[in-house]
């Protein structure tokens, strides 16, 4: 419809949670008052509501220019009526159309009351959609003569079923909250969404040291569907080249280049979208390996035919080897790391020495208890019994570089030396026909092959010689060639 000159109202839509229900007043009066001589074609503009006419200076223009002055008093006192009375009633036979972004709506008899119905409006589509439309639109009345007719009821219909017009069925993908796109498709968001957990695993597992065992995603990804404004959709297109891209560049997703090629635009935005996409956080789990020496371990034989501390090898020793497996898992909390396990890659192989017992000497007497007694007052840190793979076939206990080795028990020294079997610097000493006791990795012995030592005789200093990383003394107690635990022949400690 088309309404009289008259008095425009515009009003500004604000945030869903900041709405008035007061409305501007904003009298928009043309000046009619042109003192050139230019012609300008007469036209109704039914938004506007304004007439603009033609004027020429000539005999009647004293006439006309009182005629203009006259309307514009006119216009100034309607809007001055109603910037005085917007909060009150207005007249009962006044009648405005009411437009929203240039579009007829429907009238009113009051503004305060379209804008109610706007409001009412807004507030209805707001609990209906998921995402409310955040352009502003723009509100103006006009007043309008004749017997145009007031219709409320319409009024919000109209409003409503506009406003609803802005949105669209579709569904929305989230990573972690954050939106990331929305399309029409369901299928098409699925197999975007598919193919964005696929890359994330693919980037999670680049540059892992190790065999991966698990990848799970551990950001939020979801998709919602309801009405969502029409402007924030993709299109089928746009979403397709985001998913090709990622499926060329087989990259993580904040890993993706900018340097190919920006020929298409699109591909180009693509790109774009998908730099500014949250990392995909996913958490992992992998194994490690590190292959470690099993030392050997060396079998005497005591040979009685042969002068006592002759040495014959019998068989060369060899190392084994292991592998410690951990498991380390990273998440968002941070990095672990447990043991996972072991493999036994080389077995070892055990040295055997042929050590002549046969001596005649000159021998003090023997000390009263027969019984052992500890080689050192250092600390017991490593126990008889298994590790890494092997038997551990002695105690090891530490103590100061330099510290005093003393014999566990009287009898006589059948080897004092080095050997490069891992034992360094050892002395083993027989007791009778079925015990001898090993101390080794010493620093320097203190005495030499046929000697005769008793119980509690210093025989070399500690150190960490052959295979050890500190210093300590290796021990054993062996009966009959066959490996004890030294602790159930020692005394119990205070």
């Amino acid at each position: 419809m088309l309404c009289a000159p008259g008095v425009i109202f515009t009003y500004k839509r604000l945030a869903h949670n900041e709405r008035k229900r007061d409305f501007i007043l904003l009298p928009k009066i043309s000046a009619l008052l042109n003192k050139q001589k230019t012609s300008r074609n007469t036209k109704t503009d039914d938004k506007v509501c304004c007439a603009k006419k033609e004027f020429e200076f000539n005999k009647d223009c004293v006439v006309r220019g009182i005629k203009t002055v006259i309307v514009f008093c006119l216009g100034v006192a309607v809007a001055g009526l109603f910037a005085a009375s917007h909060e009150s009633s207005m007249p009962l036979d006044s009648v405005y159309a009411m437009y929203v972004d240039g579009l007829f709506v429907g009238n009113t008899q009051n503004p305060q009351r379209g804008l109610e119905c706007y409001n009412n409006a807004c507030t209805t589509i707001g609990d209906m959609v998921n995402i409310e439309d955040s352009s502003a639109n723009n509100i103006y009345f006009s007043l309008c003569a004749g017997k145009a007719k007031a219709d409320n009821s319409a009024l919000c219909e109209n409003l409503q079923n506009y406003l609803l017009s802005r949105y669209d069925f579709g569904y929305a993908l989230y990573i972690d909250d954050e939106l990331i796109s929305i399309n029409k498709s369901k299928e098409v968001v699925s197999s975007f969404t598919e193919t964005i957990k696929e890359k994330a695993i693919e980037g999670a597992k680049l540059g892992v040291p190790g065999k991966v065992e698990n990848v799970e995603i551990a950001s939020q990804i979801k998709t919602v569907d309801g009405y969502f404004p029409k402007v924030s959709f993709k299109t089928n297109e746009y979403l397709y080249s985001l998913k090709n891209l990622l499926v060329e560049q087989k990259m993580m997703l904040r890993s993706v280049s900018t340097s190919a090629t920006q020929a298409r635009l699109s591909h180009f935005e693509a790109k774009k979208e998908i730099q500014q996409m949250p990392v995909v956080a996913c958490d992992i789990s992998y194994t490690t390996e590190e292959q470690k020496p099993i030392p050997y371990n060396v079998d005497y034989i005591l040979d009685d035919s042969k002068p006592a501390g002759e040495v014959e090898i019998i068989a060369e020793g060899q190392d084994g080897i292991v592998s410690e497996i951990t498991l380390t898992t990273l998440t968002s909390a941070g990095k672990t790391s447990v043991p996972y396990g072991e493999q036994i890659l080389k077995a070892p192989v055990n040295g055997i020495i042929s050590i002549g017992t046969a001596i005649q000497i000159n021998s003090p007497a023997p000390s009263q208890d027969s019984g052992f007694e500890w080689p050192s007052d250092g600390l017991l840190y490593s126990k008889f019994g298994q590790r890494s793979g092997r038997i551990h076939a002695g105690i090891d206990i530490c103590g100061p570089e330099g510290s005093i080795i003393t014999a566990a028990k009287d009898g006589v020294v059948i080897f004092s030396g080095y050997k490069d079997n891992g034992y360094g610097n050892y002395i083993i000493i027989q007791h009778n026909d079925e015990e001898t006791t090993l101390y080794s990795h010493n620093k320097s012995n203190s005495v030499k092959a046929g000697d005769y030592v008793v119980k509690g005789e210093e025989i070399a200093k500690m150190g960490m010689t052959g295979r050890a990383s500190g210093n300590h003394v290796h021990f054993e107690i062996r009966i009959n060639g066959v490996a004890k635990n030294p602790e159930e022949y020692l005394p119990a400690r205070d």
